[in-house]
């Protein structure tokens, strides 16, 4: 299969994904190549939209009609693709879902919930995983998904397609980092919306490709990802969550082997590549052709990226590859995004005025008295951002407040949760405005997050985010990146510093590791910590999207210690 063509597709004059996906059913050329430590398998456009249109008979068979939410707990790869597009074929609304036993013992606990909440009609699995959702039998019924075989296919293809630009496209289910999670309604519009846009300024040359392994039940696996790649008909090359985090090498040399151009990541994934890649390794990567590699869904840590960078220096790979992007699942996925080839610019801002909830530029980088904070660049066309103070009113440049932003990307609300979708879609000068919860403040007209307004710690009356008390404590040896949860608890004069921590580290040393934590955390934050908790290797729980789930860590923490 051809790495590359001479022309990309565009979605824009389509009226869904879906239309845009059908026009790829002579293109034959190029598609899907999922990417396994064993080998590799190559799809071709024209087979996935054949093989969705026989998939969607056979659900059609099974009993599944227009309006119907389907869940879809199916592998990263094109199972999951065939599925995804046969539902739409009918109408159906798709929920995607994470497999059981990825996110540990949460996993059952959120499906059934979220089967609860979304009324789903079907579940759909994997042969292999079908027994384990007899726990849920009473709330839903599983359906495996078996081969197609001759009798599946078609008689004439789907002509009549059942779904408008209004129709709800897909209910993405939020990770849950501050709340349990909540169904958030995406029309149609709303998808080819984001995806145009997300992809609008990019300059898309004659050989560009996808490369991916985030998880399709994640918006920025499934939309920013896959969904992108059909709205513009690229390769893409695929595989499973778990294949990367076992090793990255695999992916890093898929990437350099396809010549990919395109690719999307969490923060972690360059630490954790950094981290496993050997020199062996480095030696076998050309990594020269990788025009842009997007950081999204958590806080971007300059460290990380200049580690990432010069560690893969060799390979041909540059510092302005580097982007960054942000978005939540309530405006579709993606807001704002930097310009493509620049790489990140960090904001070094005073630490005590950020406490005061003003960002001043200061040209020292002492880390004890400034915060280096990415720009995630400007707010897409026909979106708008405004960031606003606690009784709503718009602040002035580099003044932090909560972001609240509108356009076509805004999701039609929370499935069944009008409560919910009424705290977050406010009216404000007669226009419709979505409240992220993020803090940010803009500079220059380019937008800065500083976290999450519910996980914000006040601390003598100064703000505190968790990220910068958490990348304090993982800069001490033994202690696991992206494996601390800070927190607060009511003290006796004022809030006390709470901060959790992975370590593979014997129990004998855990009192002079702890020590080892508070004292950095001062020196570089500022802050005394009360209690620090030292946890085996793979304790703390993690949202879908790998997001640090405070609010529960918190919870469980308390209990624990006999605290309501």
């Amino acid at each position: 299969m051809k790495p590359n063509r001479d022309y990309f597709a565009s979605s824009e004059h389509h009226q869904t994904l879906l239309h845009a996906f059908l026009t790829l059913k002579n293109t034959d050329d190029i598609g899907v190549t999922c990417v396994t430590n064993k080998g590799e398998v190559s799809t071709s456009w024209s087979t996935l939209v054949q093989r969705a249109q026989r998939r969607a008979h056979w659900l059609q068979r099974q009993g599944l009609a227009a309006e119907q939410t389907i869940g879809l707990a199916l592998p990263n790869d094109t199972l999951f693709i065939e599925c995804f597009f046969a539902c739409w074929m009918l109408g159906c609304i798709p929920v995607p879902l994470a497999r059981p036993g990825l996110l540990g013992p949460q996993s059952l606990e959120r499906t059934r919930h979220i089967a609860t909440d979304a009324g789903l009609q079907q579940l759909l699995c994997p042969q292999e995983d079908h027994t384990q959702y007899d726990p849920l039998g009473d709330i839903v019924q599983c359906m495996p998904v078996q081969p197609l075989t001759e009798a599946d296919s078609p008689k004439a293809p789907i002509v009549d397609i059942p779904i408008t630009p209004e129709s709800i496209g897909l209910i993405q289910y939020t990770s849950g980092s501050t709340s349990r999670p909540k169904g958030v309604v995406l029309t149609h519009k709303n998808l080819i919306t984001n995806c145009n846009k997300m992809s609008e300024e990019y300059p898309f040359g004659q050989q560009e490709s996808f490369s991916s392994w985030l998880p399709f039940y994640h918006d920025m696996g499934l939309i920013a990802e896959l969904l992108t790649v059909v709205s513009l008909g690229l390769p893409f090359y695929l595989m499973e969550p778990l294949t990367f985090l076992q090793d990255p090498f695999i992916w890093l040399e898929s990437l350099s082997r396809h010549r990919c151009t395109l690719a999307v990541a969490p923060n972690f994934a360059l630490a954790h590549c950094v981290r496993r890649i050997t020199e062996t390794q480095l030696d076998q990567l050309d990594l020269r052709t990788l025009r842009a590699l997007y950081l999204g869904a958590e806080p971007i840590s300059e460290v990380a990226v200049k580690d990432f960078t010069e560690r893969f220096q060799r390979t041909g790979l540059t510092p302005n590859v580097i982007g960054s992007a942000y978005g939540l699942a309530e405006c579709t996925v993606g807001v704002s995004r930097s310009q493509s080839s620049q790489g990140l610019h960090f904001d070094t801002v005073d630490r005590e005025q950020l406490a005061q909830g003003k960002a001043v530029y200061v040209e020292s980088d002492d880390a004890m008295d400034t915060k280096k904070i990415a720009c995630v660049g400007k707010i897409y066309s026909e979106h708008y951002g405004i960031i606003v103070d606690d009784e709503g009113h718009e602040v002035e440049e580099r003044t932090v407040g909560e972001l609240w932003v509108r356009g076509p990307s805004v999701m039609k609300g929370y499935w069944n949760n009008d409560k919910a979708t009424k705290e977050v879609l406010v009216t404000r000068d007669g226009q419709r405005w979505l409240k992220t919860g993020d803090l940010a403040y803009f500079a220059k007209g380019e937008l800065y997050i500083c976290g999450r307004n519910k996980d914000l710690l006040i601390i003598r009356g100064k703000n505190y985010h968790p990220e910068d008390i958490e990348r304090a404590a993982e800069q001490i040896e033994l202690i696991r990146s992206g494996q601390t949860v800070a927190f607060s608890i009511p003290g006796d004069a004022t809030e006390e510093i709470v901060i959790v921590c992975e370590t593979a580290a014997p129990v004998s040393e855990h009192s002079s590791l702890a020590q080892k934590v508070k004292g950095h955390i001062n020196t570089q934050v500022g802050l005394k910590v009360k209690h620090v908790e030292l946890q085996p290797p793979r304790t703390i729980p993690k949202t879908t999207s790998g997001k640090r789930q405070r609010r529960l860590v918190r919870t469980i923490w308390m209990k624990m210690r006999g605290h309501v």
